[in-house]
């Protein structure tokens, strides 16, 4: 009798292993198929922009998925071939059941991360033009009719990312400045418990940011809350953040108003998005510039008299998440309060 349980039991192993080796196999072939002939298709037709994918590995039994060498081009315009190079992605599921329907539960990480951000000759950027394909949903289809006439906008699948977490390297070129040379920030980013269903004012997942140069400076420091993503254009969330030691050529990029001439900015921050929209009444930079030799203003005025080592000045914070709006700010009354002597009218 015993033998016999013995050898029933072994039969029951080699089967099981056959099984697992085959859903091995099955499973490895489907989603290197899905990746190679849907994915990185629709991808390159979405944002215009060359996509490649080294392999892919599946694990049965931890139930993973593995990407290796994945690498994304840069748009038209930029001499650089690639604005990403991933060399290894590993996801892991869990089913988790709610309300007797089955839901993925993803733990991922990014390892060794390459974006490279490219300002051109004309003053445009990579990252936005990529951005730009996205929210227009790529190119429309040959027949002329719109994407969206054509295929229904899909729901977002119901997930959980347990825990995510992202290094990266960070390398910036102005080809616009070349005499500015380039720039590498070493980047950390990490989520947890983070939805893509569920009221979106429970602000129950977390996100935390930090940024250092490749000296080990730190640049940039982001914590708060986040609640269930589900629409990315729309997202909420309650973080708080700082800035170090930014020269002000960087806030220059990105003011039309203003520019200043030599010092470096520090700021604190503390920024609330509800369904993509700020909170004007709860979103602020606090900022400090110092050691700055000359200030210029749109409007013709500059001031360079009897600036101060240091500026303060509290910037609200309006519009969209993809549209942040800082018009509510009159940097001209501050710097006539700050600098009542000015030269150049």
């Amino acid at each position: 009798m015993k033998k016999l349980f013995k050898a029933g039991c072994l039969v029951f192993l080699v089967l099981l292993v056959i099984v697992l080796i085959g859903l091995h196999v099955v499973l490895r072939r489907l989603v290197t198929d899905i990746v190679r002939k849907e994915l990185i298709p629709q991808t390159r037709e979405l944002l215009e922009v060359e996509v490649e994918v080294g392999s892919v590995s599946v694990s049965v039994l931890t139930g993973s998925v593995s990407a290796r060498d994945i690498k994304v081009g840069n748009p038209p315009g930029f001499r650089e071939p690639l604005m990403l190079n991933v060399k290894r992605l590993d996801l892991r599921f869990r089913p988790h059941l709610d309300g007797g329907r089955v839901l993925p539960v993803v733990s991922a990480t990014v390892r060794d991360a390459e974006v490279t951000v490219v300002r051109n000759e004309t003053g445009k950027v990579n990252v936005d033009a990529v951005l730009e394909r996205l929210r227009a949903g790529g190119a429309p289809p040959a027949s002329g009719r719109s994407r969206a006439a054509q295929t229904p906008a899909a729901k977002p699948r119901k997930l959980t990312i347990r825990n995510a977490k992202v290094d990266s390297n960070i390398k910036y070129i102005d080809r616009s400045a070349p005499a500015e040379p380039q720039k590498l920030i070493r980047c950390q980013v990490q989520i947890a418990d983070v939805e893509t269903f569920g009221d979106t004012k429970q602000l129950s997942g977390r996100i935390s940011i930090e940024a250092t140069e490749s000296s080990g400076q730190p640049l940039l420091d982001v914590n708060g809350k986040v609640g269930p993503v589900v629409d990315p254009e729309r997202p909420s969330f309650r973080v708080n953040g700082k800035f170090k030691d930014v020269d002000t050529q960087v806030i220059n990029r990105y003011s039309q108003d203003v520019k200043f001439f030599g010092g470096s900015a520090d700021a604190t921050f503390t920024l609330v998005c509800e369904n993509g929209v700020f909170n004007v009444k709860r979103s602020q930079v606090n900022m400090q510039i110092r050691y700055a030799k000359k200030v210029s203003l749109a409007t013709g005025k500059h001031f360079d008299s009897t600036i101060p080592e240091q500026m303060s000045f509290q910037i609200p914070v309006k519009g969209t998440f993809l549209s942040p709006d800082f018009t509510d700010f009159n940097l001209e009354e501050v710097l006539n309060k700050l600098l009542p002597k000015k030269t150049g009218e």
